[in-house]
């Protein structure tokens, strides 16, 4: 009889321990042993506040109402863009009046801070009224949409300090006055520009061509002095068009380019605001990896769920944001 009882007893031990291990290895509520994705950030350059504001992504593509860190001190001088790399690296465009454009990077992390790595400014940049940046992954370095007296283009300049000339530089005869710029997957360069009302698609193929892939333009693609455009992983084109007066008011307008090439008059596969609508504009977008969209719109940040057209679903703004003169968006 003992000995049966002392089985019984064993084996409710082994029973138990069993059970621990599983709860400690697999977690509750289903959970198993692959971690989620990363948490996202959303970081914004504030020209007026002389900083970048970082949101964490906490669910659906919604963002924290207020910023979880705050990059500020040297190497800021009057934000103007912001993109960021995979390593949370982040870098800024800077345009001051007194001291010249400039392009700094910041190394760190949310929990310890960030701190400037290195600038690149003085008269060899080349840079006059600089616009866009965008970190470019085939170099490690950044692009910038530069609109000059002498003449506007892109130029590529690598992660150094000092009075650095560009890499290398491309422009094209359709060039009005290039915007905000972004790039995609494929090393494929987007370019807005509001003069031209056109989205130009450049190719990198181991040195630049100043022909486009192609250019969306033409009466179809309602585009009206586009000032932003994001593309994501499925190709399409998101473009924020800043509108002309009345007649053309503000709007975003999806594209499904594809394998375009030359001069497209592409109808739009949907519009956001446009005649009738309330929508008035906004200072960039980015999209992340999974469709949401993210606009700057006077010193808020409006979250648009995918979806087509994207759904407004948050607004963040007031004195817990942090905005202040907000004219740069990036998300990773």
């Amino acid at each position: 009889m003992i000995w049966f009882v002392v089985v019984i007893l064993v084996a409710v031990i082994v029973i138990a321990l069993v059970v621990v291990t599983a709860v400690i290895i697999f977690g509750t509520s289903g959970q198993g042993l692959t971690p989620g994705p990363a948490p996202k950030n959303v970081y914004v350059s504030n020209q007026t506040a002389n900083n970048v504001t970082i949101y964490a992504v906490v669910s659906g593509g919604e963002i924290a109402t207020s910023p979880t860190a705050t990059v500020s001190g040297r190497g800021m001088d009057s934000p103007i863009d912001v993109d960021v790399d995979p390593a949370n690296r982040i870098y800024v465009l800077n345009r001051s009046v007194l001291a010249g454009p400039s392009i700094s990077w910041f190394d760190g992390d949310t929990s310890s801070g960030y701190h400037v790595s290195g600038t690149i400014i003085g008269d060899q940049t080349k840079l006059d009224t600089p616009e866009g940046l965008a970190w470019f992954s085939r170099t490690g370095g950044v692009l910038i949409s530069s609109h000059d007296p002498g003449g506007s283009a892109i130029f590529e300049f690598p992660v150094t300090s000092g009075n650095t000339a560009p890499d290398g530089s491309f422009n094209s005869p359709g060039f009005r006055v290039p915007w905000k710029i972004c790039v995609d997957e494929s090393l494929r360069v987007y370019i807005a520009d509001p003069e031209a009302s056109t989205i130009f698609a450049f190719q990198y193929a181991g040195q630049w061509n100043a022909q486009p892939l192609f250019a969306i333009v033409g009466p179809h693609t309602q585009l009206v002095r586009p000032v932003s455009v994001a593309v994501d992983s499925n190709g399409i084109v998101y473009v924020l068009n800043a509108g002309l007066a009345y007649d053309y008011p503000p709007s975003i307008t999806g594209y499904s380019p594809g394998g375009a090439s030359g001069q497209v008059d592409l109808a739009p596969n949907w519009i956001i605001g446009g005649p009738g609508s309330k929508f008035t504009g906004g200072q960039k977008l980015t999209v992340d990896t999974s469709g949401n969209l993210y606009l700057l719109q006077n010193d808020t940040i409006v979250v648009f769920t995918a979806g087509a057209p994207p759904q407004r679903t948050q607004v963040v703004g007031g004195p817990n944001a942090g905005l202040s003169g907000a004219s740069g968006i990036a998300v990773i």
